[in-house]
């Protein structure tokens, strides 16, 4: 009996330790399938909603919802015979070219030197075949690149470094026709760049929106040097000024948004072959564990709840979106790291655009500034003053969405290196009543030498928008100060105590200006 019940236990053990080898995996199996069935169906119903919004969910549905424009009315045609006919010129050349090649840029109301005046002629000339498609290109107002973005993350996109190498080229021309005092010249190829930025506007992909964004920076930096070298007609500075305020990043920064959403949704860890992501254990895990559809499904949330309206939003609010966004990230678990790395760049691309919307709204209003003088001889006060003749209202602050700071009289610019020497003699204090200098860099009543300028040690007395200096330091540096006025937002710092930094290269996160010298 003994000897049986021990048979029988034995066996027993062992059909449990079988059943448990073989059973605990098959029901693990089973409920992976049925939560990874679930997930699916969750995420199904995201792109269903989705899609009757009119969003694309697909790489297809992505190349299919940037519309075809016919050949003959399509400005990526000129711009591809642009990019084919692009000379290099001689490396002497090049480096005597300042956008298109290592030359530094002036400093701001100086002329080019002889040397980079007469290489930036030969290179130009050297491109000038280019530069006549470039023209042709920038009067057509749509364009569609030839782009496979059924391709999804590995789309091609080589058109967007010849669409930069254009706009410097047009960035010289610019430049030299500045230094000649050729408004029209300048003022044409100002506009053409900003033009050929908006080539990008209707392209679906984020890096379209930056590049475009960048572009615009181009134009912006050559319509200050402009307005500092010559005087624009105000019919042109009237055309700059309607072109400029027209642009809204929030719509091409949508279409991008949509298309990386695309793109995202439709990535396979798991497809092999030419171009695409090769397999890994670790992506065998991601799919099989329901990882990868989670993380999808859990991106098409934050995605929705963060850009889901961008593009009626204030730019301003932006801001408070990515900080929001970027807390529920740091919320989410370990194993959902995916997507932070999926949706923060596009959260950083948010504020880039908001530097970029700050950087146009100072152009528009500085070409305002501009108008007013030229009509009643003087300066505004205030930036409310060319309201309505010279602007529909004051142009909001890109962070803060308040209006911009202005301020007319004295300019104050890092000073250029044979310009330091020798320095002059420290002002006295001012006497009582007289006003002190600005804590930007600015005074309402300019006093400069004969020759207009003024060489000062730039020292504690700038405040802290100097850069590294405090209060009570030696000078460090000097500046040149000149008459001239200021238009800027208070930029991602969100300060405006002692704010500034009245320096020719200003620092990413610090004030965004316009300034203009007389």
């Amino acid at each position: 009996m003994g000897s049986r019940g021990s048979s029988c236990f034995g066996f027993g053990a062992r059909g449990l330790v079988l059943t448990a080898l073989v059973g605990l995996p098959v029901l693990g199996v089973a409920a992976c399938i049925v939560r990874h069935s679930c997930l699916r169906r969750e995420l199904a119903e995201k792109l269903k909603a989705l899609r009757q919004r009119g969003v694309p969910t697909t790489p297809a549905e992505l190349d299919e919802w940037y519309l075809y424009v016919p050949s003959g009315a399509n400005a990526a045609v000129p711009l591809q015979k642009a990019a084919d006919a692009y000379g290099e010129g001689e490396s002497t050349e090049r480096e005597q070219v300042v956008h298109s090649g290592r030359a530094p840029r002036p400093c701001l109301g100086e002329r080019l030197p002889d040397t980079v005046r007469d290489g930036t002629a030969k290179y130009l000339a050297s491109n000038s075949a280019a530069l006549k498609h470039l023209g042709r290109a920038a009067a057509m107002d749509r364009c569609r690149f030839a782009i496979d973005l059924t391709l999804g993350l590995d789309v091609q996109l080589h058109h967007l470094s010849q669409l930069r190498t254009g706009v410097r080229l047009l960035a010289d021309r610019s430049l030299l026709a500045a230094n000649a005092e050729d408004a029209t010249a300048c003022a044409e190829d100002i506009l053409a760049m900003w033009r050929l930025g908006e080539c990008l506007r209707d392209e679906p992909t984020v890096i379209s929106a930056l590049v475009r964004a960048g572009c615009h920076a181009t134009a912006r930096a050559c319509l200050e040097d402009a307005m500092s070298l010559v005087e624009l007609e105000p019919s042109e500075l009237a055309e700059l000024q309607h072109v400029l305020a027209r642009t809204d990043y929030r719509d091409g920064f949508w279409r991008g948004l949509a298309g990386d959403l695309a793109n995202t949704v439709g990535m396979d860890l798991l497809q092999t072959g030419p171009g695409q992501t090769s397999y890994s254990v670790r992506t065998f895990l991601l799919r099989s564990t329901g990882v990868l559809v989670r993380s999808k499904a859990e991106f098409i949330n934050l995605f929705d709840e963060t850009f889901g309206d961008m593009d009626s939003v204030p730019v301003h609010e932006w801001g408070e979106r990515r900080a929001t966004a970027q807390t529920q990230l740091a919320r989410l678990p370990g194993r959902l790291s995916l997507t932070a790395l999926l949706l923060l760049p596009l959260l950083d691309s948010t504020q880039r655009l908001q530097v970029a919307d700050a950087k146009a709204q100072t152009a528009v209003a500085a070409l305002a500034v501009e108008r007013y003088r030229l009509v009643h001889g003087k300066l505004p006060d205030t930036l409310a003053a060319l309201v309505p003749d010279f602007l529909p209202c004051v142009p909001l602050d890109a962070f803060t969405g308040d209006p911009l700071k202005y301020i007319p009289g004295e300019v104050c610019l890092e000073a250029p290196k044979e310009a330091r020497e020798p320095v002059a003699e420290p002002k006295p204090p001012p006497e009582k009543g007289e006003s002190e200098p600005h804590p930007l860099g600015f005074s309402k009543s300019p006093a400069v030498t004969e020759d207009g300028l003024i060489v000062a040690p730039m020292g504690g007395g700038m405040g802290m928008g100097m850069g590294m200096m405090g209060a009570g330091q030696p000078p460090k540096s000097k500046t040149i100060r000149r008459s001239g006025y200021v238009v800027y937002s208070v930029g991602q710092d969100l300060r405006d105590d002692e704010g500034m930094r009245p320096l020719r290269k200003r620092a990413e996160r610090g004030d965004i200006a316009f300034m203009v010298l007389r």
